[in-house]
């Protein structure tokens, strides 16, 4: 990364002009309809061409300051952009939202009316997957910690969950079309989407009730089992 931005920085500024006319112009002009030699082509040019200096300056800036200042820095720099990104949202969305908006179902393929079907089918979606996923998900948590010792089986099974929380989620909607939709029968509905939900919240499930029993303090366990308590009523 740093040898790439290292080689953009060297890089004439006539040769980013160039560029800009054989890539960003016909680009501007062919596919978003405006014309090619226009502000835009030209703000785009320029920031490509500043944009090494910038990454270098914030770099140095950041190296020079004391570890817990770039701490500070960094939390105030993601925090000020998550502000920018929201009220940017609410700026461009409060305008539009109304009563009729939310009760009023989508019509035109979702270019007009509301958004009252999608509010219901969201809901329903995320309770069908909490429903389906929580019980498999703690369950597979109590097992990991509390029924069984390291072993191949538990790496297996700690390896398949790490790599499913790392698919993306598009992989999981193609998956979810293949295999409920198309395989299973079950077509466009709650149903289809609450189980593919399932399977992609199921890692985080696992992994956070897993260390949720760990945290808890192995004394509670002793005196648990020397009040003669067994091994379910422990964990209950």
């Amino acid at each position: 990364m740093r040898s790439t931005i290292q080689l953009l920085a060297g890089i004439p500024s006539v040769v980013y002009g160039f560029w800009g006319l054989t890539f960003i112009v016909p680009f501007i002009r062919d596919y978003l309809g405006g014309p090619g030699l226009s502000i835009l082509a030209g703000s785009l040019i320029l920031a490509i061409m500043i944009l090494p200096t910038i990454i270098s300056i914030s770099e140095v800036s950041l190296l020079a300051l004391p570890g817990l200042y770039k701490q500070w820095t960094v939390s105030i720099l993601v925090v000020m952009l998550l502000f920018f990104i929201v009220a940017f949202i609410l700026f461009k969305g409060i305008p539009t939202l109304t009563w009729d908006f939310l009760t009023q179902n989508p019509a035109s393929s979702g270019r007009t009316g509301g958004i009252l079907s999608t509010i219901i089918s969201t809901l329903l979606v995320t309770l069908v997957a909490i429903l389906v996923a929580t019980p498999f998900g703690v369950g597979t948590a109590f097992y990991l910690t509390e029924f069984t010792h390291e072993s191949k089986i538990t790496r297996i099974i700690r390896f398949s969950a790490e790599s499913l929380a790392a698919i993306p989620s598009i992989v999981y909607g193609l998956f979810g079309f293949i295999f409920f939709v198309i395989f299973l029968k079950l077509g466009w509905s709650v149903l289809s989407g609450g189980l593919t939900m399932a399977v992609m919240i199921l890692p985080t499930i696992i992994r956070t009730s897993e260390e949720a029993i760990l945290s808890v303090p192995a004394q509670y366990r002793e005196v648990s089992f020397s009040l003669g308590g067994s091994k379910w009523q422990t964990i209950t």
